[in-house]
């Protein structure tokens, strides 16, 4: 299997987060969110079996995203960081699962475009192009 390197496969997995709310607006009228997240919130006090089973999802997106950065360090796709690859890893699913919840309070998919510069700023590179917008600027054609 050919490695995807950090920045590239971040880039993506926002990409699609931003299409996937998108098209649910366009389908529905509605952001659907994160259902791991919607999950999280509404079973939070009720259901400890469920609680424990979101957990362990949510560990192993950290498990995978700590990975890449330790491999992406270690290829020379991202500088080394005082800051642990666990921590980082936290900070970018936190930011993607609060910007994805912003996007559902404002039922707004714009509310995600400015994922990939903020997650640079956490990783502390100016990385690659940015993501393309979930909605197209004041002016700019759509493609």
């Amino acid at each position: 299997m050919q490695r995807c390197p950090l920045p590239h496969c971040l880039q993506n997995l926002f990409t699609l987060t931003a299409e996937v709310q998108s098209d649910s607006l366009r389908d529905t009228g509605a952001i659907t969110g994160c259902l791991f997240g919607n999950l999280a919130l509404e079973m939070r006090g009720q259901d400890e079996v469920i609680r424990d089973r979101l957990q362990v999802i949510f560990e192993e997106q950290l498990d995978l995203i700590e990975a890449a950065l330790t491999q992406a360090v270690e290829t020379g796709d991202l500088a080394p960081s005082l800051v642990p690859a666990r921590d980082t890893a936290r900070a970018l699913v936190a930011q993607l699962e609060g910007l994805v919840l912003f996007a559902k309070v404002f039922n707004d998919p714009a509310q995600l475009d400015r994922l990939w510069i903020t997650s640079l700023n956490i990783l502390g590179t100016t990385g690659a192009a940015p993501v393309t917008p979930a909605t197209p600027e004041v002016g700019t054609a759509a493609s």
